[in-house]
């Protein structure tokens, strides 16, 4: 039985999230979050290396405090100085004005609510801690902007760094988005359906060559393959479900997140879903690679072990679809061996993967 989507706010999540205090494992946040009736709530995985766009850094006065954002201080300045870009370079070059850059990490929580594999959310928080790292404004001649962008980027004018960086602050909380799996799946359905419509509308023109003869057939006429193809999230779901994955219990979020981008173009107001799959294990996963003059059994051997250290039986073949650990070879080369005799697989496993063989699909 399906539970219902319990009831969630953003205004009330937003608010819990930017006065969590940091903690280890972030365990303060999640004890706030399910405070808030998301009582599943937990950690799927935290990804670093992110940090602001110069305009949206923090300018810092020599008394430690924040001027503010530095687009927003330019704007101030430009103000006192006619709206001149140089000048504002000229007043500050060579001053005690510091510049904080921040260092972001990207952590995803899931919340099951309810049986079904793609009922869960992913409430996507953004970590800021700020570092003063560098001078405002390099002082030599060479470093004076050409425009506003160019101040504003400082591709020319950036503050040479300092001897050592100093945290500026404490770490904060910020809540990016809350996704419903459910509704992403949903919404991935509907723009098949769409793209298919226009596609039934199709009409394909073919020459030929000899006689000159052009032939016209519809879209789906030509390519039938195509027409009862599934969109790679819903098969990416299906077959956890369908797999040694899912009938032996491992519960998807355990070892999966989706980073999910859903644009508009402003153009022409067409809808663009992109959904990537992200593995949680905190663990370090074997790249496999393809080996000359090596065994299929050894390679059998090689993602059985993989299998144990990524956490679930079928590991190998979900990130086989990811791509970064191990390629489509594997799978090609498992399934004739399955067919072959040479390893025995489940017959659910050889089913999914034979499925995939006929359609391949990957992110």
């Amino acid at each position: 039985m399906t539970i219902s989507r319990p009831p969630l706010s953003h205004d009330v999540i937003d608010t819990v999230v930017a006065t969590a205090t940091d903690s280890r494992g972030h365990k303060q946040l999640i004890e706030a979050l399910r405070r808030t009736g998301l009582g599943t709530v937990r950690l799927g995985n935290v990804r670093d290396g992110f940090s602001l766009r110069t305009p949206d850094c923090l300018v810092i006065a020599p008394d430690g405090n924040s001027l503010g954002v530095y687009r927003e201080w330019v704007q101030a300045v430009l103000g006192d100085v006619g709206g001149d870009p140089v000048a504002v370079w000229r007043k500050h070059k060579g001053g005690e004005l510091r510049f904080a850059d921040a260092e972001i990490e990207r952590i995803c929580f899931v919340a099951p609510y309810g049986t079904g594999t793609a009922e869960f959310y992913q409430i996507i928080v953004r970590r800021y801690q700020y570092w003063i790292e560098r001078a405002l404004f390099r002082a030599d001649i060479c470093a004076e902007p050409r425009s506003l962008d160019c101040l504003l980027e400082q591709t020319s004018c950036r503050g040479m760094a300092l001897e050592a960086r100093m945290p500026f602050g404490a770490p904060s909380y910020h809540l990016w988005r809350i996704e419903d799996l459910a509704e992403v799946l949903r919404l991935e359905s509907e723009l098949d359906d769409a793209e298919k419509a226009e596609q039934a509308r199709v009409i394909v023109l073919t020459r030929n060559m000899r006689t000159g003869e052009v032939r016209s057939t519809r879209y789906f006429d030509t390519y039938p393959e195509l027409r009862d193809r599934k969109p790679r999230l819903a098969r990416f779901f299906a077959d956890w479900d369908r797999s040694s994955a899912g009938r032996n219990g491992a519960p998807l979020t355990d070892h999966w997140v989706f980073e999910v981008s859903d644009y508009t173009n402003p153009r022409d107001q067409s809808r663009h879903l992109t959904v990537l799959p992200a593995w949680t294990t905190p663990r370090r996963l074997p790249e496999i690679k393809e080996k000359r003059r090596a065994s299929v059994l050894a390679l059998w051997d090689e993602l059985l072990r993989f299998d144990v250290r990524a956490g679930h039986a079928f590991a190998w073949f979900f990130f086989m679809l990811h791509g970064n650990r191990l390629g489509p070879w594997v799978g090609e080369q498992i399934l004739a061996a399955a067919e072959a005799g040479t390893i025995e697989l489940p017959e659910h496993d050889y089913r999914v993967l034979k499925d995939w063989s006929r359609a391949p699909y990957g992110f």
